[in-house]
């Protein structure tokens, strides 16, 4: 089932992205944030989670593009996060300064 992402997503806009490992975290800016949902037969498929829908992730970070198949863990309005390869990729907007 396709659940719609509920965090606003701007072609021009800028993302914190946070990437959780273990106990390791890192977090960097990135742009170009795309999601979307792959159609039904690219499901998980491993014992225990049949039909959970995947999404590919790409987002541009310094010029380079990063492309990534993932799970759904958190759809907030003021964030998303995935589940890829072992990590927990976690995307917000970059919060605007008001001088």
């Amino acid at each position: 089932m396709k659940e719609k992402i509920k965090m606003p997503i701007s072609f021009h806009g800028n993302y914190v992205v946070s990437v959780t490992e273990g106990d390791e975290k890192k977090q960097g800016r990135c742009q170009k944030l795309f999601i979307k949902a792959l159609p039904g037969d690219k499901t998980v498929e491993s014992v225990g989670t049949e039909g959970i829908q995947k999404y590919r992730i790409t987002y541009f970070d310094f010029g380079c593009r990063y492309l990534l198949n993932g799970i759904l863990v958190e759809n907030e309005e003021d964030h998303v996060s995935f589940e890829s390869a072992g990590r927990i990729y976690r995307f917000s907007s970059v919060p605007v300064s008001k001088d």
